[in-house]
């Protein structure tokens, strides 16, 4: 699914390390996602990331 996103590696790579909880943490920490991604799209990899991580644990 994330693979699908049009992301880059540097940014995907980014949300996985800082994990940010919402949109807007994420495109202050990563500015380079602004204009990219609507909220929904980045919410939903958000939230993906998010319970990637809860598996591993």
């Amino acid at each position: 699914l994330l693979s699908q996103k049009k992301l880059h590696k540097f940014e995907l790579a980014s949300l996985a390390n800082l994990c940010p909880e919402t949109p807007e943490e994420a495109k202050s920490l990563i500015p380079s996602l602004e204009g990219r991604l609507e909220d929904e799209e980045l919410r939903t990899i958000l939230d993906d990331i998010q319970t990637k991580r809860s598996l591993q644990y």
